[in-house]
């Protein structure tokens, strides 16, 4: 529930605020060339599926506040790549959901956000299979009563997708480098579960405004850009 977060929402609000002076998240649309927040519905029950970047964002921030905590929980242990989630078996599946709905039957959420990321690099192609069988697991499987399945890339960094990624070392930021093939991935995806009748939707395209928003070469958030991040997230996502 969302007494799990000994938070003060308006403190933390009034931090983000401040902080997005600093972070900044930018936002593509619901939809291949669209942009904006969602059209706004009523689910009982969104699950986040993720991973560690994920979990920084919604638990370190006041996303829940936000988005209304008794209709929304997450799923996201570490480690929690797009092609683990893909597999039925996963360890990630039987534990419980932190912050569980009390709006909504936990166990069959009518809504999921799910945010992708793993070690597929540029291979486009490879995310829109992964991310497909997960979106095809969830339908036929773990929440055959869900709804509309949103869609949404690890957190990229500040550069257009066409530019340099943030550099780490001798290389990049994982989640900077990866960000641009994700999301196109996403795009893909949902284009043709549309076209096959299914309410797939692309979400949220967040980034960071500057590379020292990341604290390490995977993409993990800062606290100042977790909380910026998820306070974004959470106005995007408020309904």
């Amino acid at each position: 529930m969302g007494g799990n977060l000994e938070m003060n929402g308006q403190g933390l609000q009034r931090r983000a605020m401040v902080l997005l002076s600093i972070v900044v998240v930018l936002f593509g649309g619901l939809g291949p060339g669209s942009c904006g927040s969602p059209e706004s519905e009523n689910f009982a029950c969104t699950e986040v599926i993720g991973f560690s970047q994920t979990r920084q964002w919604y638990v370190d921030s006041d996303f829940e506040t936000l988005v209304g905590d008794g209709g929304w929980q997450l799923r996201a242990p570490s480690g929690a790549s797009i092609d683990r989630w893909a597999d039925p078996t996963y360890a990630g599946w039987a534990q419980p959901p932190y912050s569980s709905c009390t709006d909504g039957d936990p166990a069959a959420p009518d809504r999921v956000l799910l945010t992708v990321s793993g070690d597929f690099g540029e291979d486009v192609s490879a995310w829109a299979g992964a991310i497909e069988a997960v979106v095809h697991l969830i339908e036929e499987e773990k929440y055959p009563e869900v709804e509309r399945i949103v869609l949404q890339a690890v957190v990229g960094g500040p550069q257009a997708h066409e530019e340099p990624p943030c550099p780490a070392g001798d290389g990049f930021v994982r989640a900077s480098y990866q960000h641009p093939y994700i999301y196109e991935a996403t795009r893909i995806v949902a284009e043709e579960e549309e076209a096959a009748g299914h309410d797939v939707i692309t979400g949220a395209d967040p980034h960071v405004e500057r590379c020292e928003d990341y604290q390490d070469a995977t993409g993990h958030l800062t606290s100042g850009a977790s909380l910026a991040v998820g306070h974004a997230l959470g106005e995007y996502y408020a309904e």
